[in-house]
């Protein structure tokens, strides 16, 4: 990557950051926050993964270990999977936004708009 779009892009994130105010919750301006009932949660149909005592997990894959994989009906809905609901329970990989797993993102300007933010992929 070019020197001065590193340098262009540290200045921004730099002034971004003094206007960002970290929340860990949403807060409801306009609205009561609605609160998922059991009976409304998608619960996938994935299979907890079957750990034997004494097996060698190094040699697992990722599937094998985890559940909720990319064939989780939820995944592929863009809907965290419920804790407590999930087939796979703790082993689960689909609930990022509960386990606060976010991508990360920077600032871009953009002709139109001040700045967006877009994942480092």
């Amino acid at each position: 990557m070019d020197k001065n779009k590193v340098t262009d892009r540290n200045k921004l994130i730099n002034k971004s950051m003094k206007e960002f105010k970290f929340i860990k919750k949403n807060i409801y301006i306009n609205r009561k926050k609605y609160v998922l009932k059991d009976e409304d949660a998608y619960i996938c149909e994935c299979i907890r993964p079957k750990i034997k005592k004494g097996q060698d997990i190094s040699k697992m894959s990722e599937n094998e270990l985890f559940g909720c994989g990319d064939r989780c009906s939820n995944q592929l809905i863009s809907w965290d999977c419920v804790a407590h609901l999930c087939p796979c329970k703790e082993s689960c990989r689909n609930r990022r936004f509960q386990l606060q797993q976010h991508a990360y993102v920077y600032p871009v300007k953009t002709e139109n708009r001040v700045k967006i933010f877009l994942n480092m992929i």
